[in-house]
């Protein structure tokens, strides 16, 4: 998975919170930080899913968990 792409297309479509990271030189830190938590929320939702579910697929189950994570993400992140 791309973590650090996703987090960085979620702050790019917030312009004023882009700019701002840019402006003091926090944006791939930034980017880091969020990556490293979309990642973890991932993979626990992921664990969470197959013990709730073991008779789907695993690839449903890491689409379904991802599609939450970053939803979690974007809630999470100032409105655009």
């Amino acid at each position: 998975m791309l973590y650090k792409t996703i987090c960085l297309e979620l702050i790019q479509q917030r312009p004023a919170m882009h700019d701002q990271l840019r402006k003091s030189r926090t944006l791939l830190a930034t980017v880091n930080r969020l990556a490293t938590e979309l990642k973890e929320s991932h993979q626990a939702l992921t664990k969470q899913f197959m013990l709730a579910n073991p008779t789907i697929s695993q690839e449903q189950i890491t689409s379904e968990a991802m599609e939450m994570a970053v939803q979690e993400m974007v809630e999470s992140l100032p409105p655009r």
